[in-house]
This record gives structure tokens, sequence and C-alpha cells, in this order.
């Protein structure tokens, strides 16, 4: 269990004109926006992109839809010192700053977030952009407003709200790789003062990796098949107060292999340590050998994810006052089977995760020289997870690391304040105190596959006439013992089994005999199961053995 406690301090002076921070005149941001300005929350409050303090970008929606960027590893493409790549979840890399500690026990060094929401696990990121309002990634520490891991920064993706008008469009992209993606959204107002809008998103892709074993049963695409959904509310009595609700629900499935090994691209890299001090060369292969997957894969690769979550935001303006509550719940499932050591051993992944956050901020505004913002926030999240490699320490084994639960909590107050010190001349200052509780269970293990057996009985009679004299019976019968277990081995039912019989007549029917012979069989059966694939093996002992002797009968003539 880990208890810390911190405290920052911050302020920033401006010895240039810089806009107050609070919110600009409407009308003024309206005309400024339709000029092309983009309005932005980067300080939990609206204000105007070119007149917002922060280091900072941001992506309006059309953007995305036109530079074809679907998800957030193609945000690089139009966010510089941005670098989102896969690895075990996504990994965030602003101004050089990242954390590669993906695992339940990690802390990202970026905030990713929806609609002000933080998303905690870095495989809840993997998210499929659609009917997106904007994109803000915020660059260098952010901690007063937004708190936890955000020491490189923020990334928020903020969806469409409901519009008090009817309205439908759909969007379709094809691209090399079978790359699809598809949004259809419809908005339907109910009223005055409520409206619906209902989002849907299909995004496909093929593997960049190209399969070399094509006979191995197992196959790389679809990379990802992505589905998503969202419903949003939106009431609004009266200028003065809005009520924002937001649910979603995606299924992400796929094939997660997106590796090949480093000596397709560079040659001078040993296994196990490096044997001399000279640096590896590129090696310069045609793209479709570089990209060639040529080892057979121990088992089928697949991911089968969800992720679902609800949120509200509500909004209540009192003159110069603001006050903003924002909640939410989330679930996400974890089903995944891959290989390792390039296809060699198998593992698979199951984990189960919720979180929920809570916050309350009082915001004040207007034209005097004064801005401030004060708050707090809770925040708890929960997971259960289990991943093993099967057979890394021999035949029928399980290495693994199950850890149930891991346990993280946050509170945390907070406040910022501007202050116009002299015309021209303004001063920021924030401060959070922030108590963070952690804990985790769980342990290393080596198991052995599971043994199973079941026990069957079957019988079936067949005859069979050979002439008008004689005829065979077969009756097949089986009869079992208790089954034996060993350490390593399990041991199936020992089996035996009775053929019976051969009949015949002789001298005009007055002489008959029967003959019969039993065969004992000891079967030793084993069931290997390998993430979600079961092998049986048996092993069968077949001594013949005397049965019934013949047995004659006369009949008088």
């Amino acid at each position: 269990m880990k208890l810390t406690r911190s405290a920052c301090l911050v302020s920033a002076f401006a010895l240039m004109s810089v806009p107050a921070l609070a919110q600009e005149a409407q009308d003024a941001q309206d005309q400024q926006a339709q000029n092309g300005d983009i309005i932005v929350t980067a300080n939990r409050t609206s204000s105007l992109l070119s007149k917002t303090p922060i280091a900072m970008s941001a992506v309006g929606g059309e953007n995305l839809i036109q530079s074809g960027i679907t998800n957030p590893t193609q945000l690089e493409e139009a966010v510089p010192n941005l670098s989102i790549v896969r690895g075990n979840g996504l990994q965030i890399t602003i101004r050089g700053v990242t954390s590669t500690d993906g695992t339940e026990k990690g802390d990202p060094s970026a905030a990713f977030m929806v609609n002000g929401i933080y998303l905690a696990r870095p495989q809840a990121q993997e998210v499929s952009f659609y009917d997106i309002e904007r994109v803000e990634v915020l660059r260098g520490p952010q901690g007063t407003l937004y708190g936890r891991n955000s020491t490189a920064g923020v990334v928020n993706i903020l969806t469409v709200q409901p519009k008090f008008e009817f309205g439908a469009r759909a969007d379709v992209s094809y691209g090399n790789f079978n790359a699809l993606n598809g949004t259809a959204v419809i908005n339907i107002p109910a009223g005055d003062t409520l409206a619906f809008r209902v989002a849907a998103n299909v995004d496909q892709r093929d593997n960049y990796i190209i399969d070399g074993v094509p006979n191995d049963n197992s196959k790389l695409d679809k990379f990802k098949n992505n589905k998503s959904v969202r419903l949003s509310a939106l009431f609004k009595p009266s200028a003065d107060l809005s009520l924002l609700l937001v649910g979603d629900y995606s299924k992400v499935k796929g094939n997660p292999t997106n590796g090949v090994p480093p000596s397709q691209f560079y040659s001078n890299i040993t296994s196990g340590g490096r044997q001399n001090f000279s640096a590896p060369t590129y090696r310069g292969l045609d793209p479709d050998v570089a990209r060639l997957l040529s080892v057979r894969q121990a088992q089928q690769a697949f991911r089968d994810n969800e992720e679902k979550g609800v949120m509200g935001e509500l909004n209540y303006t009192m003159g110069n006052v603001t006050l903003t509550y924002l909640g939410s719940y989330r679930e996400s499932e974890r089903r995944e089977f891959g290989n390792s050591a390039n296809g060699l051993f198998s593992n698979d992944f199951k984990g189960s995760y919720w979180q929920t956050s809570q916050e309350v901020r009082l915001a004040y505004g207007g034209d005097g020289p004064l801005q401030a913002q004060v708050g707090g926030y809770y925040f708890k999240e929960k997971s259960g997870i289990a991943f093993f490699l099967n057979n890394l320490l021999g035949p029928n084994t399980r290495f693994g690391f199950p850890q149930d639960p891991t346990i993280a909590e946050n509170k945390s107050v907070f406040g910022q304040a501007t202050l116009e010190v002299v015309p021209d001349l303004r001063i920021t200052g924030g401060v959070r105190y922030s108590n963070d509780l952690k804990s985790r269970v769980g342990n290393t293990v080596v198991d052995f596959y599971d043994r199973i057996g079941n026990s069957y009985s079957i019988g079936n009679f067949i005859r069979r006439q050979i002439n008008q004299n004689n005829d065979a019976k077969r009756t097949f019968s089986k009869g079992d013992l208790a089954r034996r277990y060993r350490l390593r081995q399990p041991v199936g039912p020992r089996l035996r089994l009775g053929f019976d019989r051969l009949q015949g007549r002789w001298l005009q029917r007055r002489l008959r005999n029967r003959q019969g012979c039993e065969l004992r069989a000891s079967c030793k059966c084993t069931i290997l199961r390998s993430g979600n694939a079961d092998r049986l093996r048996s092993r069968l002992q077949v001594p013949l053995q005397p049965g019934v002797p013949p047995q004659w009968h006369s009949v008088p003539l």
C-alpha cells in the first residue's frame, strides 16, 4: 500500500499584453470563431484558442475528417511535439516526456480525457474518433487544474453536443489495408429545451504485417474491428442552466499482433546481450520483406474487449459565478490472446476494470481584474487482471501474474486565480493538494494445466448373419475404475472392453457352439489446456485376454 500527499504551487508572470482568462463576451467569441478561431476549454472555462495563454493545439472535428484522422495514434500528424504509439495500450509522449508502465499499477505521464473525464487505463484510450467537436492537446505540466498524471500534458477529446435543430449526416472513408471508417449521426430536438444525439461508428483495418505462414491456421487480419455507439442528451431550460448526459459503448475486436523481429530492419543485433559495441545497421529491405512475419504462431491471436460508460455535466450560472459538476462511471472488460517470443509461446490476458470520478468547480469571471476558480475532485479505480504465459517453463506449465484487486483512490482540492495588477500585466497562480492511496494484491505463480476427465458408459449391439447356420453377435461394453492422479500428469480411467460372441450351428443345427473373447485396455488420457485451445493425449495399452471358453451343446438325433 502506498500513501502519498503532494501540493504544488505555480505562478506565471506576463510582461506583455495577455487577455483575461475569463470568458470573452459571447458575441465577440462567435464572431472570431466564424473567422477560423476555435473556442477551447483548456482553462476549464471557455476561451478562444488565440487568446488562451497556454502552450496548446486544437484540431476541429472537420479537420480530423478531412485529414483522415480516425484514432489517437494519428494525432501526431496534426499536432507538433506529440507522439502516441500502441504498446500495452496507448503510450503518449509530449515534448519527450512519457511513461512506459502501462500495467494496472502504472500511471501515464499524460492525461487522456474524453469530455473532461480522465481515462486511467491506457488500454481504454484506444478509442475511435467519430462525431468529434475538437481535440485539445496541452503541452507541459497541467497538475493544478487537471490533477494526477498530467506531468507531460493533457489530451482531451470533446464530442459534439446535441443541438436544438434536426440534423443528420454520414461519413464513409476507405483506404489501403482495407481501412474502412463509417459514421452515422442523427440529431433530434424534443422541444426548445431538450435535444438528443445518436452517433454510431465502424472502424476496421487489416494488419500492416504480412502473414508469412499462411497455412498455420493463424490469421493476422483484421487488425482492428471496432464498433461504437454514443447517445447524448442536453437539457437546457434556461440560458443559465444546462445538463449534459452522455452514454457510450464500444466493442473493440481484432488481432493484436503488430510486431516483427528487429533483425528484419537492422543487422548486427544479437540476442542475450551485445557481443560488440558496433551500432546496428539499417538493412533497408523491401517493405514487403521487412513486414513479413515468417514465424509460426503458437495460437490464433485475437482481442475481444468492451468499453462502456456514462458521464454527466451540470452548469449553473449565477451572475459572474458558475457552478460546474462533472461526474462519470466507466467499466472495461479485456479478453486478449496473443503470442510471445516471436510466436513460440502463447499468452492470455483477462481483466475487469471500473472507475468513477466526481468533480465540483466554482468559477468567478466577468470583466473585472480578477478571475478565479476553486474545486474538489474525487477519483477511484479498481481492477482485477490475470496474465499468463503458457509453456514458458516447460510443457504443461502456466507462468502468470494474477493481480486482484488493484485499487487507486485520489482526493484533491485545487484553486487558481488570475489578477490584473496593472494594465497589460497579469499574474496567474494556482495550488492543488492531493491525497493518493494505492494498493495491489497479487502474486507470481506457476501452474499446471487443468486435470479434467469424464467417464462414459457406451454400449451397442451389432448382429450380422454370416450364413444360414452361423451368425456373429458383437456386444461392446466398458467398465471403468476411478481415475488416478499424479502431480504432473493425470491418468484417465482404466477401461475393460468385452466382445461377445461368435455362435454357430452344425450337423443340421444339431450341434451348436458359443465362444467369446475379452479385450482389456488401460487408457491414460490427459487434457492439456493452452489459452483457448484444448488438446487430448491418450495412450492405449491393449493386452488380449482369454475370454469365455468354447461352449458346445448337442441336440439328440
